[in-house]
């Protein structure tokens, strides 16, 4: 596991007053913590931070250029159902999942920094197995609601390694 500190120039605001997705870069266009962590990251790179990936998991990535899928906390892993269980949707996942490595992005939006851990398929397999749960409701699996002490904890010792 490879970890990356960045600077973004991005301003990302939190809209509490606004219903469902509450970040927004323009306070037209409103998106969910893992669109924002996207913006951050694609402008830590000198990206285009309004281009919108949101193309299918198996068959494009969110950042093309570096064949990366970003992921943040609270996000779900894929919105559609793979499998029946944990297991069998974490192995669909990983059959058919387009991009080659997975950037794990937490992003302080007040100091415009965001720490990407990068992980390959079998990390981030493992990160799962401790930060996620299945929805059994939804049949997806979901990242943990929030990067916590123990989580980044986790990528820290991890990314040392």
């Amino acid at each position: 596991m490879k970890k990356m500190i960045k600077h973004f120039n991005v301003t990302v605001h939190y809209d509490e007053n606004k219903r469902g997705a509450h970040y927004t870069m323009d306070f037209v266009h409103y998106g969910n913590g893992g669109d924002a962590a996207e913006w951050v990251t694609k402008d830590a790179y000198g990206l285009d931070a309004t281009k919108d990936a949101n193309g299918a998991y198996d068959v494009t990535d969110d950042i093309p250029e570096y064949n990366a899928s970003v992921k943040s906390s609270a996000a779900t892993l894929v919105n559609k159902p793979l499998g029946n269980d944990f297991d069998s949707t974490m192995a669909a996942y990983f059959e058919t999942v387009h991009s080659r490595v997975i950037w794990y992005s937490v992003a302080d939006f007040a100091k415009k920094i965001v720490t990407i851990y990068e992980m390959n398929h079998a990390e981030f397999a493992e990160y799962l197995k401790h930060f996620s749960r299945y929805d059994a409701s939804r049949k997806v699996i979901r990242l943990n609601k929030d990067a916590t002490s123990k989580n980044l904890y986790w990528l820290e010792r991890k990314a040392r390694a």
